[in-house]
């Protein structure tokens, strides 16, 4: 296979070269819903100060999006949002949006198709799977899986409330699916079936419900639905709550930790990009099954994505293009060699 020689002879040339490790700090936001304006916050996991104010959530057109729900895509580390159904503007309301992270930039995707108008109380990434899930304003807190180029909802299965009131959704590493549907409720969801299990009635620092929940590792935090907004952990065993203190910024409903490094497919270099190099790490067992057709097929189906932009290039380089940059690479390693000897040094 022509292809795959290529590939052989870019990767090992590129293995000359060290390519730094980069990653992203868990930094955790937060955006305010419930009727106010929309604004974009990262706030401190300690206490619930705000570190920084990002700016209001506006798309292009200036338009403000209060937000319900915030989750960061695992694979493409683009930073999604469920807007509210409460809106003073009304074309705003119950889409799915993207956001950028560094600016509040607010770009529509879709209504979520739920009835009445309604809109998700928060959304979730499966870190697994890596499938966006969401729970309902309307109809009863039942499990959706979102199609996310589109925000059409998906019902995955009833469960037993007929209501919902807080929302909070979040999914473990282990593919768990958490949820605080009411008040009075915190439990998890059955992916297959959207059948609810409860865990405890938790804790409520100002008495209301749960309206946004997020994981760092293995560690739950939550946030009440409630003008002043407490941010507290949730034992997810137990369901027993800490207190972490109020937050400084008012009327936040969504939370969503930036993961600390992004998971792109098919880079197991893990240097947030699907290059060449990471060929040399399957070639040599590296990858999450060594040596598997699998592995180098998502390797090459994704050759060209980086973190955060969200998009694959989904083919390898031409062999021309290939060729000519094995030929630069393997050019300069050989000059750096020749130097390393005229300068005497093994």
């Amino acid at each position: 296979m022509k292809s795959h020689s290529l590939a052989i002879m870019i990767a090992s040339a590129l293995s000359l070269i060290a390519v730094p490790v980069q990653s992203n700090a868990a930094d955790l936001y937060a955006a305010s819903g419930q009727g106010a304006a929309g604004e974009l916050y990262i706030i401190d996991p300690a206490t619930g100060a705000t570190i920084t104010d990002v700016g209001p959530l506006k798309d292009s057109g200036a338009r403000n999006f209060g937000m319900t729900g915030l989750a960061f895509d695992p694979v493409s580390g683009v930073l999604y949002g469920s807007s509210a159904n409460a809106n003073s503007d009304t074309t705003t309301r119950a889409q799915l949006v993207t956001i950028n992270p560094a600016s509040g930039l607010v770009t529509p995707i879709g209504g979520f198709g739920l009835a009445a108008g309604g809109t998700m109380t928060d959304i979730a990434f499966d870190p697994v799977t890596h499938v966006l899930y969401g729970l309902p304003s309307n109809g009863g807190a039942s499990l959706f899986t979102i199609d996310k180029s589109t925000g059409q909802a998906t019902l995955v299965g009833s469960s037993i409330f007929t209501a919902t009131n807080g929302g909070g959704l979040a999914i473990s590493s282990a593919s768990i699916v958490y949820g605080t549907p009411l008040p009075a409720n915190f439990g998890t969801y059955d992916k297959t079936t959207g059948a609810y299990t409860d865990i405890a009635n938790p804790a409520k620092p100002n008495g209301r419900g749960y309206g946004a929940l997020a994981f760092n590792g293995d560690v739950l935090y939550g946030m009440e639905a409630h003008s002043d907004s407490h941010l507290v952990t949730i034992d997810t065993a137990t369901g027993t709550v800490a207190d972490l203190g109020a937050t400084s910024a008012q009327f936040l409903d969504a939370l969503a930790f930036r993961p600390s490094a992004i998971t792109l497919q098919g880079d197991y270099n893990h240097n947030n990009a699907v290059d060449a190099p990471d060929y040399v790490v399957w070639r040599k067992g590296g990858s999450p099954n060594p040596n598997s057709p699998g592995d180098y097929n998502t390797w090459r189906a994704n050759f060209g994505a980086t973190a955060g932009s969200g998009v694959s290039v989904n083919s390898v380089p031409e062999p021309a293009s290939l060729l000519l940059l094995v030929a630069g690479v393997v050019g300069l390693s050989g000059h750096r060699r020749n130097s390393v000897r005229r300068l005497g040094i093994a």
